[in-house]
This record gives C-alpha cells, structure tokens and sequence, in this order.
C-alpha cells in the first residue's frame, strides 16, 4: 500500500470535540487537538418528511467520517459520551432517557412501562399501570375504550 493510500485510511474516521456549530445551516465543525475537520454536516435521527433536530453542544465528544480521507463529503457523528460528558444518571437497560441542561428529563422505561417527564422546576407527569401522577399530587385514571361512565 502507497503512502497516501495509508495515510488516507488513517484519515478516515477520528475522534474529537465539537469545536464550532452553525445551527441554522446544520454545520459543525470537529477539533483534533490543533487540526479541526471542515465544517460538516452532523447525522439526525431523522431527516425526510419527518425531522428530528437536536444541535450538537461545544465540547461534545464526535466521530469524524471522512469516505475519502481528505475530509471531502465528511459527516459528524455525535453523541459520544465522555468523562466530561457522561451517561445520564439512571442509564441502563430497557431505559430510554433525554436530559436537558436545564434539567428536564424524560424517562421510559420499556420494561416496567412507565414514562415520567419531570421539568427543572420539579413539576412531573408520571404514567403507571393505567395511572396517571401529576406532581403536585394529583392522580388521574384513564380508562380504555373511549367513552367511560358518568
């Protein structure tokens, strides 16, 4: 194998932080030590009839693909978690959890079948075994089929 062959593989995938966002174009840009990638654009979850836009933050853990080594065509993959960035507390199997910096937090729970949304303010909503919980202390139960007794 050539030179620039190897160093093109090599090129390929890298590790770094988000070190640059352009959120209204879609952009970012990723830092590797003292290189940085060109600005790319990051994977969404979904991106056709349906979209789903979350923006990477700035010292976000990100892989760097590049198909032909050279940075061309490159594409960010986000979402790496880190010593500075680590799993939210609770993380495990059957959990599903999205945590904001302000500290609102969803939680599904596949398992034991619960969804609970608490915002930063403390506020919740918990739905549980056909209950559902408002904090503050509130208690609502629904009812399948549509239309229950009066």
């Amino acid at each position: 194998m050539d030179r620039e062959t190897e160093r093109r593989l090599g090129e390929m995938i890298k590790i770094g932080v988000i070190s640059e966002v352009q959120h209204e174009k879609g952009l970012c840009r990723v830092s590797f030590g003292e290189r940085v990638s060109p600005l790319s654009k990051w994977f969404m979850c979904r991106c056709g009839k349906d979209k789903d836009y979350w923006h990477p933050d700035l010292g976000e853990e990100a892989a760097f693909f590049s198909p032909f080594g050279n940075g061309s065509h490159g594409f960010v993959l986000v979402g790496v978690s880190s010593d500075k960035m680590p799993l939210p507390d609770g993380a495990g199997e059957n959990v599903r959890i999205t945590e904001y910096a302000d500290g609102t937090r969803l939680t599904i729970d596949r398992e034991k079948h619960i969804v609970d949304l608490t915002d930063s303010y403390g506020s919740s909503i918990r739905m549980e075994g056909g209950y559902i919980y408002l904090k503050p202390a509130i208690q609502v139960k629904v009812q399948r089929g549509g239309k229950g007794k009066r």
